[in-house]
């Protein structure tokens, strides 16, 4: 794996040094903890934005009723009743 240099300003590293040195990783391992963790939420955000969006619409109230329908068919299949 390669590695780049970055600047960050001194507050931002003390920062980070100070968050490695609490959760015992290394700065390169947080950041990369801290990237994922930018892309979950930027994901969530916009999972969010585009429900607002089919609320607006209608179409969740459509997505909804359907997903109510395929969870009816699950939970009536009688799976349950068979052991493990």
């Amino acid at each position: 794996m390669g590695s780049r240099t970055m600047r960050v300003r001194d507050e931002t590293h003390r920062k980070l040094v100070a968050m490695a040195r609490e959760t015992g990783e290394s700065i390169p391992e947080l950041l990369e903890r801290l990237v994922e963790r930018a892309e979950d939420d930027a994901l969530v955000v916009a999972a969010n934005a585009r429900f607002a969006e089919l609320g607006e619409t209608g179409e969740l109230a459509d997505y909804t009723a359907e997903f109510r329908d395929w969870e009816d068919a699950t939970v009536a299949d009688g799976l349950e009743d068979l052991e493990p």
